[in-house]
């Protein structure tokens, strides 16, 4: 990784400060809102590791809708649970002030949800042959699958939430990788985490 971690969106911190005492040693950089600076302050200042050495992790306001002010490969950029609430296109234009910014070593990191399309959820046999088949239910048939796999639909419930209150939705990886090559990255790997989201590593497409 670079030298410094840049968490956009970071919210009240709480990734660095997990980050941070967990790796002696990171720098970090928590952006938000103006209004949240204070509170992440707090926050880290309540539980980053007393012993971590001064200046570990800065706070600074920035609207990632604009330029990213850190420039080059001394950086990582880091977006967790950011870009779902968002639309295509504001996903694309924040990925592109990132893309911009990033040097030819630098990487960006995505922790988000990676949907699948709807999983088996039970088995027919084959023209009576004797031999099984799995067959997935239609996505049109939500009723179907909320009696057959009800855990299945997690995801695709809070797409529905997501899409009433922010008009956005969880995305498959290859809606990811749309997006992602439009702003001028590359997927160069997926890291599937033992919760339910997975890290999509990008770098910047060189021209």
């Amino acid at each position: 990784m670079g030298s410094t971690i840049v968490d956009c969106g970071g919210g009240n911190g709480s990734l660095a400060i997990s980050l941070a005492n967990r790796f002696p040693g990171l720098r970090l950089i928590v952006q938000e809102r103006e209004e949240m600076v204070a509170i992440a302050e707090a926050n880290i200042k309540a539980h980053l590791n007393p012993n971590s050495a001064d200046g570990t992790i800065a706070v600074e306001a920035h609207d990632f809708f604009t330029s990213q002010p850190h420039i080059g490969d001394n950086y990582t950029f880091m977006l967790r649970h950011v870009l779902h609430n968002w639309p295509d296109a504001q996903v694309v234009n924040i990925l592109e002030n990132l893309a911009a910014a990033a040097g030819p070593k630098s990487k960006i990191l995505l922790i988000e949800r990676v949907s699948g399309h709807f999983p088996v959820t039970h088995i027919q046999l084959e023209n009576n042959a004797g031999n099984t088949a799995a067959v997935t239910t239609p996505v049109s048939l939500i009723g179907e699958q909320t009696i057959l796999n009800s855990l299945s639909l997690m995801p695709h419930a809070l797409t529905l939430h997501l899409l009433c209150q922010l008009n956005s939705h969880e995305r498959t990886l290859d809606q990811w990788g749309d997006m992602i090559v439009q702003a001028g990255l590359v997927i160069t790997g997926v890291y599937k985490l033992r919760a339910i989201v997975s890290i999509l590593e990008c770098r910047a497409i060189q021209t």
